[in-house]
């Protein structure tokens, strides 16, 4: 959304919502495939949905420079993008040893951050 307050004056806000996603590796929701005459083990891996607040505002100080600031993440916002499982060869801090084989360390979900809050501040110049 963006609103012309006064001449030359544009202050804008946008919300970005995205749903939470299955992490990679756990599509099925199984922890392991099951295993002749046993119950499946289910596991609910995934990564949580989010949203962020993103603002703007732009100055046209004359035909040729304007100012502009922006702020990303407005209220720093903690969440993940993407989500991964794999083993986990450092359970709490030290390192599996000797790693033998992968069924030696325990399955964990590893995520990739997303951005922390960002200011801009910054001039354009139109020739």
């Amino acid at each position: 959304m963006d609103w012309q307050a006064l001449a030359g004056l544009t202050l804008g806000a946008d919300l970005v919502a995205v749903s939470s996603s299955v992490a990679s590796g756990n599509e099925d929701g199984l922890r392991s495939d099951p295993q002749p005459g046993q119950p499946a083990k289910t596991a609910d891996w995934h990564v949580p949905g989010y949203a962020t607040v993103n603002l703007r505002a732009a100055f046209s100080v004359n035909k040729h420079f304007e100012v502009y600031a922006r702020v990303a993440n407005l209220f720093d916002r903690r969440y993940e993008t993407y989500g991964q499982l794999a083993n986990n060869v450092f359970p709490g801090g030290s390192l599996v040893q000797p790693h033998v084989a992968p069924g030696d360390s325990a399955t964990a979900l590893f995520v990739a951050p997303g951005a922390p809050r960002s200011v801009w501040l910054g001039v354009v110049y139109r020739m």
